[in-house]
């Protein structure tokens, strides 16, 4: 707020140096503006306006200053708007959603965390000691009640019952054995998203799920017994669920246990059993979509032409006949849900029941007469296309986040209502009863003073401004348009030019007033808006970790969830086959060019020529000549550029040209380019037939008439070419770090788009119904209004991002003597009697307005906001995390050279290798055997090792301190990934490590020297043996004589073989250290 004040201070200042003496009557033709530049407060004011973005205006009438240069007043207004609006105001939206997420984690320091963990150490404690205490006695009633549902002691209806309850007990218990996997993060957000979900499942998936829950380190007896539990009831799985609650199959015990034992019980649970699976079948459910997707297509006709048109119309009729026919569909589907899911289970489900309420509706509008006093009920059948959010999974998340953040934004609310109390009671002490002013018929200001004086003229109206303060829901009603910047102006101004009670406005009687909205803006604007953005933002992201991830990934330390975040990004990449040189020296030419660096950044380069050179094109360049000749000129270089080079790759690259999406693009886009360019041939050499007077081409009309779009279209398709830049310009990582943000936000910015599209879609034809009557004035136009579907899409399509909300409310709530209570005008042009005319509803306008404002522009568009900025900070964690999309690639990038055929497996020579050719931070340089075999690769058949098995080791190499036994079940999720990615790979079984084969190695090494020793000693003991029997033989001189010269040169080839053997030792001594290390590696040392 400091910030902001100073900004404020400053601007306000600049703007009262500069253009104090100009705002005068003489440059604004007797009128000077209300915004102005006059004094300090004034020049404060209107930079405060800027500052919320009401800045058009206000430049306008500085650029109305003739002696002024209009970039003066830009150089003031465009630095406010950019530092006040874009970075001050958002300043607001960041430290909020800071403090939320700080609320939601603890304290980082380290007596905080201590607290924090000690504090969910004692609520575990106490959560076991009643756990025990219950889940045993529910154990133990569960066993007794299965056992005796197996001994026939009890009726299948009771079994079924017991079976429920089980089911839900169960379901309990698995929530609460999930919280004990972990005490390290805060887990009271997530316990109630589990606690609080009413998803619809049927049993078999409800026991599916309980049953895949892992043993626990505490609570495998207790799991045990559970699944015991399990295989008891499990012949009872293939019966419908009970139809009524506990309650009352308790009370009619006696009387169900009669019927089921009969002949017409059994027949009758045998049906309802055939008709649940029939409900649960994928082929019913999408037969209904179909059929509301049509129902809710023929809503959008139902419009003036069909209400006041033509009865006996065909469309007329077939709408008609339709909405009967679907009548009698949906309720058949409603009644066939009744009877296979039962009553309990389809009225306790939040989705069942939207569709029951619907449904009704839909039934009793359609049977209803077409009268404009039940109007409003007939309006709640644009509730139909609601039945398509509980039937589509990507709109049904959204809903669920949105519906998620009603307990946050209630707390939210209630803070804001306090604060908004406050001020609409002083609008209201201050306001009520000033707005009235005497205007005429055309809503014109008069000169009078006091209320009698203007009734005194017949031609005169004392007129109350739609939007006042004349009661508290008024004043809410003003003060949310002044907090949604939309009619804040007018509300300022009547309040500012506010006398007394039945007295005429004059210009600002009270100046003062501006610093009451200035107030009210700041806390109710800037403060509690942006704090409902933030409560939204924050709830999105949880329910987004809950639906995407595991619910374990609530409980894993920062580098586990790094590590398991980065492994799921790498089960998208594979090694992909390089394309094959070609034989001919033509081709090899083109194919070294077509792959050639230099020549992808040359192509950059003349794409961004072609981007300069279209902005060179302005209105009537056509009738210069020499401009427009330059700007053909080129055109038609460029086009021969891009047609040389997707005739450069075609022959290069020959077929394999057409797998790479990008190449399509450009093959289409110099194809299009090339059209473009003939058609303008065609027209320049008819224009020189004219010019000599002869006559024009017969296919001049043909393909003017066959070119569907713009031609500048085409050439403007060349600059979405321009972001391939990025995957080449190594310093662009933070535009690919945008980029990619983008990119991954796609498929939730579709769901988002999907239900906004959908609320459009109702609110469009609720409008219909509730104003379709209503007189075009003000904002409504013939072109956007009720009476349409388009004019009605139009028309909240624009008012999606709360732009001009105000005006189009005013025309809803128009009254007399401005319209007519008892006609309205039909499409024929007659004038027909109804009760209301054409005339608005204040009752019904209002609450349509602020609800559809409240959920599209507050809820639904604040949410991309909430995707694109968590995908952001899931990049930009990445990133920092030390492995990115940039690495992965980079690594297949270097496995090509070693695997051109993208097999998928490397030899185990040549791993050093490949390894120190990678860059960092996989990579490790050589030498790197001892970090190889530290990493312990899995090495298969043939000394063969996988890519996947390779990338796995790097990425755990780079993330360390990763606990193996916390991510035991998250591997396995991983593993089903990968399973899908890399299917040949786990059909193969290692028969190595890079552990054992170093063991195997240090062992034959070991055994070698051992063996090279006894060698060598053996040698020399049979040596002095030797000698020491030739020395008895003394009678043989001679001979003796030669058997010492033989004993000497014996003894020095053994001596020589000897000392090699100790230098061979002491080479190998060093080594033989730094085998030592892996000491600590073998976990079991190799005995010879």
């Amino acid at each position: 707020t400091i910030i902001l004040g100073v900004i404020l201070y400053i601007f306000a200042i600049i703007g009262l140096q500069m253009f104090m003496d100009r705002y005068d009557n003489i440059h604004f033709r007797g009128e000077l503006p209300r915004w102005n530049f006059t004094d300090f407060f004034h020049s404060f004011m209107l930079i405060f306006r800027v500052l919320c973005g009401e800045w058009i205006e206000l430049l306008w009438d500085c650029m109305k200053i003739t002696d002024v240069p209009k970039s003066v007043c830009m150089m003031v207004f465009f630095p406010t708007l950019i530092f006040g609006n874009f970075v001050v105001l958002n300043l607001f939206l960041a430290l909020l959603l800071n403090a939320s997420g700080e609320t939601a984690t603890p304290k980082s320091t380290p007596e905080a965390k201590r607290l924090y963990e000690a504090k969910l150490r004692l609520k575990e404690m106490l959560s076991r000691l009643f756990r025990r205490v219950f889940l045993r006695e529910k154990t133990a009633r569960g066993i007794f009640q299965c056992q005796a549902m197996r001994d026939g002691l009890r009726s299948l209806s009771d079994a079924l019952l017991t079976r429920t309850s089980f089911l839900k007990t169960a379901r309990r218990s698995t929530i609460k054995i999930k919280r004990r996997l972990s005490c390290r993060t805060p887990i009271s957000e997530r316990e109630s998203l589990e606690d609080d979900e009413r998803e619809p499942q049927t049993n078999e998936e409800a026991a599916k799920r309980f049953s895949l829950n892992k043993k626990t380190r505490r609570g495998g007896t207790r799991m045990a017994e559970i699944l015991q539990m399990k295989q008891i009831i499990a012949p009872a799985m293939d019966q419908p669920p009970p139809c009524f609650p506990s309650m009352i199959l308790s009370i009619t015990y006696n009387l169900r246990q009669r019927f089921n034992e009969s002949f017409l019980g059994k027949k009758w649970l045998s049906f309802r059993y055939k008709i649940m699976l029939r409900v649960q079948s994928s082929l019913f459910e999408y037969s209904v979509l179909v059929m509301i997707m049509f129902s809710s297509i023929l809503l959008a006709f139902e419009d003036e032409s069909y209400h006041y048109g033509d009865q006996q119309n065909l469309i007329h009729q077939i709408i008609t006949i339709s909405n009967y026919a679907f009548a009698v569909i949906f309720t058949v589907e409603m009644v066939l849900r009744w009877l296979g899911l039962g009553l309990t289970e389809y009225f306790t489900n939040v989705w069942t029941i939207v569709d029951f309420i619907v449904v009704v509706v839909s039934i009793m509008g359609v049977f209803m007469p077409d009268d404009r006093s039940i109007s409003t009920f007939r309006a709640l059948r644009a509730l139909r296309p609601l039945r398509l959010v509980s039937k589509i999974q990507g709109m049904k998340i959204v809903v669920n986040s949105l519906i998620r953040a009603i307990p946050a934004f209630v707390n939210v609310f209630a803070v804001s209502l306090l604060l908004w109390l406050v001020f609409c009671i002083t609008g209201v002490s201050f306001f009520s009863g000033k707005f009235y002013k005497c205007i005429d018929l055309e809503k014109s200001k008069v000169n009078v003073k006091t209320k009698d004086e203007c009734l005194q003229n017949e031609s005169l109206v004392w007129y109350n401004s739609p939007i006042n303060f004349d009661n508290v829901p008024n004043g809410f009603l003003a003060l949310f348009q002044v907090a949604t910047f939309e009619g804040w102006i007018e509300i300022m101004k009547d309040a500012v030019d506010s006398t007394e009670v039945d007295q005429q406005p004059n210009f600002e009687s009270s100046v003062a007033t501006y610093l009451y909205f200035v107030a009210f803006v700041i806390c109710g604007s800037f403060f509690t808006l942006n704090l409902v953005i933030g409560v939204i933002i924050d709830n999105f992201n949880v329910l987004k970790k809950k639906y995407e991830g595991s619910y374990l990934d609530g409980f894993l330390s920062p580098t586990q969830r790094n590590y398991y975040n980065t492994m799921k990004k790498m089960s998208a990449c594979k090694p992909t086959r390089i394309i094959p040189p070609p034989g001919t020296i033509l081709q090899m030419v083109c194919y070294n060019l077509a792959i050639s660096d230099r020549f992808e950044l040359l192509l950059m380069g003349v794409i961004l020529l072609n981007s300069f050179q279209l902005l060179f094109e302005y209105y009537q360049y056509r009738h210069q000549c020499f401009w427009y000749e330059i700007i053909w000129v080129m055109d038609v270089a460029f086009c021969f550029f891009f047609n040389f080079e997707a005739i450069l790759k075609l022959v290069g690259l020959r077929r394999y040209y057409f797998t790479k999406p990008w190449n399509c693009y450009d093959f289409v886009v110099a194809v299009l380019t090339s059209i473009d360019v003939g058609i303008h041939l065609f027209h320049r050499h008819n224009a020189v037939m004219d010019a000599h007077k002869m006559n024009e081409s017969p296919y001049k009309d043909y393909l003017t008439h066959i070119v569907l779009f713009p031609p500048i279209i085409l050439r403007i398709l060349r600059i979405f070419r321009i972001s391939r830049v990025l995957r080449i310009i190594k310093a662009a990582r933070g535009l690919r770090k945008v980029m990619f943000s983008l990119v991954i936000s796609l498929p939730a910015i579709i769901n988002i788009m999907a239900l906004l599209t959908l609320c459009l879609y109702i609110y469009a034809i609720a409008g219909i119904f509730l104003f379709v009557n209503v007189k075009l004035s003000g904002s409504l136009s013939p072109m956007m209004n009720f009476r349409s579907f388009r004019g009605s899409a139009l028309l909240l399509m624009s008012l999606s991002t709360g732009a001009g909300w105000n005006d189009i409310l005013e025309p809803l709530v128009i009254a007399p003597p401005f319209c007519n209570m008892t006609h309205h005008k039909l499409p024929s042009g007659t004038w027909m009697a109804e009760s209301g005319g054409d005339c608005g509803n204040a009752y019904l306008a209002i609450p349509y307005m602020v609800s559809y404002i409240i959920l599209t522009y507050l809820f639904i568009i604040n949410m991309y906001i909430a995707v694109i900025l968590e995908n952001y900070n899931q990049a930009h964690q990445q990133e920092q995390v030390g492995v990115t999309e940039d690495d992965f690639d980079m690594f297949y990038s270097v496995w090509t050279r070693y695997d051109p055929q993208a097999t998928q497996y490397l030899p185990y020579l040549q791993l050093s290798d490949f390894v120190a050719d990678l860059e960092t931070p996989l990579g490790i340089a050589k030498p790197n055997e001892i970090a190889l075999v530290s990493i312990n690769l899995p090495i298969l058949d043939g000394d063969r090792l996988h890519c996947l098995d390779i990338m796995l080791a790097l990425v755990k190499n780079v993330l360390t301190e990763i606990e193996e036994d916390e991510m035991v079940i998250l591997k396995q999720q991983i593993d089903t990934t990968f399973r899908d990615t890399f299917p040949e790979r786990f059909l193969l079984k290692p028969i190595s490590t890079t552990i054992e084969r170093k063991k195997e190695d240090v062992a034959a090494r070991t055994l070698q020297r051992a063996w090279q020793v006894f060698q060598t000693q053996r040698a020399i003991y049979n040596i002095m043996k030797m000698n020491t029997k030739d020395m008895r033989h003394e009678g043989e001189q001679c001979r003796n004589s030669v058997s010492v010269e033989e004993l000497c040169r014996n003894m020095a080839l053994a001596y020589a073989h000897y000392f090699h053997h100790l230098g061979h030792m002491a080479r190998q001594q060093q080594k033989h250290e730094e085998e030592q290390e892996f000491d600590t590696i073998m976990t079991e040392p190799f005995e010879v």
